[in-house]
């Protein structure tokens, strides 16, 4: 009813409440889309979408779930109220021109509302605070954890370097001694043994110095790997240049051509990445010994 509906907005106290009015369910759906509220009165009777159905459809929709539902009719009947409360109406009034209880009853589902909204906001704010220390906590263990390890990985460090240098002594010495009296007995016994006992003996003093090199090489890459990264712009060029320098003056009866590209510029840690060119170009110096025209 139009006089009804005009007459309701009137009877709430302007200076509490703003009133915005909708002539239908439908319309009503429409304008609670865009339109925040904090109390709904509902007509059961209206044209179009009926209140029960309406109400349904309110209570189905996450955001406007909590706002309270005070259903109006002029029906009095026990069963009419049941199925108003099912589907799911907060509150049941029967229509009167005295409008004191539906004031009453507004205010209650309006102080309601706000208690749960203000239990709302303090649950999620407990809950916010929780997580905070749960995270504080996490963070301290990890921090423990992380600290743990970083002790464990340094003792285990120190421990491989002794263990390193323990079996670099150990082995050095006896390498040391088969090449050493490998040579002694080419010089001294030459006459002695035929060209094949010459060549094994060549043989001999040739693995043992390939050990050794082995040996020093995996020193070398055991403190390297050790160290920090240390990241920059470097020339890629400029290392392989430097590198195959250094090769040709070790190898000079060695010949060797090799090709760089000029600009390659990476990012990177140069101390690193010129091991990394020592290895390749070296096993590529080292592989293409036998050859007389070879190309890198």
């Amino acid at each position: 009813s139009e006089t009804y509906l005009q007459a309701l907005a009137d009877a709430l106290p302007q200076d509490s409440y703003d009133v915005v009015l909708a002539r239908s369910g439908e319309e009503a759906l429409e304008l609670l889309a865009v339109q925040p509220v904090d109390c709904i009165l509902l007509d059961l009777m209206m044209p179009g979408l009926g209140g029960l159905e309406t109400c349904r459809r309110l209570k189905s929709v996450a955001i406007l779930r909590d706002i309270p539902v005070v259903m109006l009719t002029a029906a009095e009947d026990r069963e009419t109220m049941i199925e108003g409360l099912g589907a799911g109406a907060d509150d049941f009034i029967s229509k009167s021109s005295d409008f004191a209880v539906l004031h009453a009853r507004v205010g209650a589902q309006l102080r309601r509302k706000q208690f749960e909204d203000e239990n709302r906001l303090f649950r999620e704010q407990l809950l916010e605070k929780e997580l905070e220390a749960a995270e504080a906590r996490s963070a301290k263990n990890v921090a423990e954890v992380r600290a743990a390890l970083v002790e464990e990985l340094e003792l285990k460090n120190k421990e491989l370097d002794a263990f390193s240098y323990s079996v670099a002594h150990d082995l050095r010495a006896p390498l040391r001694s088969i090449d050493g009296f490998s040579q002694a007995l080419l010089e001294d016994y030459a006459d002695k043994l035929d060209d094949m006992g010459q060549q094994y003996l060549r043989y001999v003093r040739e693995s043992a110095q390939q050990m050794a090199e082995l040996i020093d090489n995996l020193l070398d890459l055991s403190r390297i790997t050790r160290s920090e990264l240390v990241r920059g712009a470097l020339d890629l060029t400029s290392i392989a240049h430097e590198v195959t320098g250094r090769l040709r003056r070790q190898n000079p009866k060695q010949d060797v051509s090799a090709v760089v590209a000029d600009g390659l510029l990476a990012e990177g840690d140069a101390r690193l990445l010129t091991v990394v060119f020592e290895n390749l170009l070296g096993n590529a110096w080292k592989f293409s010994s036998k050859r007389g025209d070879a190309t890198i």
